[in-house]
Parts: structure tokens; sequence; C-alpha cells
């Protein structure tokens, strides 16, 4: 059942890779602040490279530094990034390891959805959510970034 919603979906989604507009690939910075559902805190500085793959999408990868609040726990956020563009507005899937230096677990996956605005002109500065799972708890972020 769970793999039939999951096809679905896919196949839902993939039409929209082909809709023909200016891709926003390029390299981009981030400043990420996240609340873990349950209680703690993340925060993380992001650099992502993005190149285009078909009509308004793009894939790549963000990775950086992230810290956890209470207790202090630093780490590394390795993502893979779909995007897809329309016109302004963008629309993520992110899926990785994040990787920590401290704590009872060094490796969690994370995975999230994340859509937003592009203000300003092609170079300008991006804002938006993002809603997912960092093991073992869910987690919201807000996401701001500027290309490079």
């Amino acid at each position: 059942m769970r793999l039939g919603l999951i096809g679905a979906v896919a196949f839902s989604v993939l039409p929209l890779l082909f809709i023909s507009q200016r891709s926003q690939a390029g390299l981009s910075a981030g400043v990420n602040g996240h609340a873990w559902i349950g209680g703690r805190g993340l925060f993380a500085l992001t650099l992502r490279a993005d190149t285009p793959l078909a009509g308004s999408a793009t894939v790549g990868g963000r990775f950086g530094a992230v810290v956890a609040t209470e207790p202090f726990e630093p780490g590394v956020p390795l993502d893979l990034a779909l995007t897809i563009w329309f016109g302004r507005v963008y629309l993520d899937g992110l899926f990785g390891p994040w990787l920590f230096f401290e704590g009872p677990s060094n490796v969690r996956m994370h995975g999230a959805v994340g859509s937003g605005l592009r203000l300003g002109g092609r170079g300008g500065l991006r804002l938006g959510v993002e809603v997912g799972w960092l093991d073992p708890h869910a987690m919201l972020g807000v996401n701001l970034a500027t290309s490079l």
C-alpha cells in the first residue's frame, strides 16, 4: 500500500519536471532555522549547488554546518535536493543523512519538503518554509538563501 502511494505521487509530480520555464540553477548560500517538534532548535549555515534537470526543474546538493540546541550538538547536513520552479515560486524535496559529532546518534536521516518565493531578480533572495523529519522527530523550519 505504501509503495503504491509513493508511486502515485511520483507519477503525478513527474510531468511538472517538463514544464518549459527557465531553470534556476546555480550556487547559493543559506541560513536555516528549524524547530524540532521534540522541543529542540536547529540552526544551519548551508551551501547549495543546483544544475538544470529538465524544464523548470533542478537537482543538486546542500551541505554545511548545523547546531542543535539543548543539548549542544554540532553536525553536518548532507541533502540531495530536487527543486521545481513555477516562476518565482519553488517546491523543494530534500533527503539525506545529517552527521552529528556528539550525542546518542551520529547519523540521522533527514527528509523534507519545502516551498517558498524568490524575492527580487534572478539572483535575489529565496525565502521559504520547510516541513520534514530528522530522526527521531518531525521538524518545521524557515530558510533564507541568496545566490552567489
